[in-house]
């Protein structure tokens, strides 16, 4: 009896290969796409960084005084990551990325948010934007 010799693959190890192929490449967009949300955010924080020295700046050119509620200080020119469009001041909380949220007299609270300082403390300020992850990110001078 001779053996036939056998030639490729079968459709079935074929298939079996290319869904192990796609379910590596699923995990590593998920991944890749993790690690650059990540980075936007983080460039979020770092703008929130620089419109507080930028604030820090103002007060300093305006006698101790800080600029009004929801305003943007001169110099800061950031652009959010995601959109490509300047940062826009708003007293409201944000709502989506590129809005950045300035108030006298206010702090950070733990759900990220600018809450009223105490009696007396005009002098504080809180910034707060929204990440693309969700939360808000708040900075005060506290």
């Amino acid at each position: 009896m001779v053996k036939a010799n056998k030639q490729g693959f079968t459709l079935i190890e074929i298939v079996i290969v290319l869904a192990i192929a796609a379910l590596v490449l699923a995990g590593i967009l998920i991944a890749v796409g993790g690690a650059q949300q990540s980075r936007r955010d983080e460039e979020r924080r770092a703008a929130v960084g620089r419109f507080v020295s930028q604030l820090e700046q103002s007060a300093a050119n305006a006698n101790g005084n800080y600029p009004a509620n929801g305003s943007i200080p001169n110099g800061f020119t950031d652009v959010d990551p995601t959109t490509g469009a300047a940062y826009t001041g708003q007293v409201a909380v944000p709502t989506a990325t590129g809005q950045i949220q300035y108030l006298t007299a206010n702090v950070c609270n733990a759900a990220g948010t600018a809450a009223q300082a105490a009696a007396g403390q005009n002098r504080r300020y809180a910034v707060v934007t929204r990440l693309e992850s969700g939360v808000n990110y708040c900075q005060d001078n506290q």
